[in-house]
């Protein structure tokens, strides 16, 4: 069963009681600008609690001069959230299975362009179902980041139609939604 935090409860808090028990923190979309403040958040908790966690984090490309190695609190994986097991080995991906289990995942992954259509960006959705199976088979939390406030998207006195975006943003949150529904947060 795949837990989700209680509504109110913010990431920061979050990661200060996850960090409490060394578990392990997986972020997707690393790179990007909610991911870096998500990294940069669980950096400075680090300093404080060295040893606390540790942070791994997925990206479609490393960052310039990182090979993958073990970093002061944590490693990257260079992988893809919309491919299946993130674009990993069959190994890999069972390894970070099985070190995910009674951690957390921090979901930040996103193509964003407002000017493409829903299935360009379609991965965006994709990438969440993928992320919400790893979350199920290590049994880990989720805290799923969605930058675009979906709740008008589809409100009838709306004129003007959801970008491409939006409308990933918006399946991606029904994907977490309908996961909810179906019992697998506990």
């Amino acid at each position: 069963a795949l837990p989700v935090l209680p509504s109110g409860t913010t990431y920061e808090s979050e990661i200060e009681s996850e960090s409490e028990g060394g578990r392990v923190v997986f972020i997707t979309g690393s790179t990007g600008f909610v991911g870096t403040a998500v990294a940069n958040v669980l950096m400075s908790h680090t300093a404080k609690h060295p040893h606390s966690f540790r942070m791994v984090r997925l990206a479609r490309r490393l960052p310039e001069g990182n090979n993958g190695d073990t970093e002061k609190i944590g490693s990257w994986i260079e992988g893809d959230v919309a491919k299946p097991q993130l674009g990993l080995s069959d190994e890999l991906y069972r390894e970070l299975v099985e070190l995910l289990r009674g951690g957390l995942v921090v979901h930040a992954a996103a193509r964003v362009h407002l000017g493409l259509p829903y299935l360009a960006l379609r991965e965006n959705a994709v990438g969440t179902q993928q992320i919400v199976q790893l979350c199920r088979e290590a049994g880990c939390r989720l805290v799923h980041f969605s930058s675009t406030d979906t709740q008008e998207l589809f409100n009838p006195t709306t004129r003007n139609a959801p970008s491409g975006y939006a409308l990933s943003k918006w399946v991606a949150e029904r994907v977490v939604e309908q996961s909810l529904q179906a019992g697998h947060f506990c």
